[in-house]
């Protein structure tokens, strides 16, 4: 192992080039702007580490309540008492249960968390709530999957947030 050394003009001496840039860093970190920075940059790195997706997800494992969603644009989530169960019946297949309706369509996963749904066909019983139309026609729409703890999250042209039933 070769050891470069540097002279060091205040002290006569050889000091070894490891020992040189410690001293620089050292000298950096002096620099309240390089603090700032290095804070910055740790802070983003410990705050996407902590939230964990997961886009390797089984989608047929589970039949899934919709808990929420939201288009683009909206700001806030919207909710529902009501239970609407998303079923990926096979690897192509997937099934809706609306309030009344129950609606049936195919997907395909391409790979690394994208996901292509079809636009679905629905049975025409009665009338489902606002809820469950905007649902309905949200899901078509949505390109992204990705599993945080035990929630699903599909996102595209907004976002429907699920959860195992």
């Amino acid at each position: 192992m070769t050891t470069i050394y540097q002279l060091d003009s205040s002290e006569s001496t050889l000091q070894p080039f490891s020992h040189i840039c410690i001293l620089y860093i050292n000298d950096l970190m002096k620099n309240d702007i390089f603090r700032i920075l290095i804070l910055v940059i740790s802070s983003g790195l410990l705050g996407t580490s902590c939230m964990k997706e997961y886009s390797d997800v089984d989608l047929t494992s589970n039949h899934w309540k919709v808990v929420k969603i939201k288009n683009d644009g909206q700001l806030n989530y919207i909710t529902t008492d009501s239970t609407y169960i998303l079923r990926f019946s096979s690897k192509t297949e997937y099934n809706l249960d609306l309030d009344v309706n129950m609606c049936m369509g195919f997907y395909e996963v391409p790979g690394n968390g994208n996901i292509e749904i079809q636009p679905m066909a629905c049975t025409k019983v009665c009338c489902d709530t606002e809820f469950a139309e905007e649902l309905a026609s949200l899901l078509p729409g949505m390109t992204r999957y990705y599993a945080r703890g035990e929630e699903l999250y599909l996102e595209g042209e907004g976002k429907i947030i699920l959860q195992p039933n």
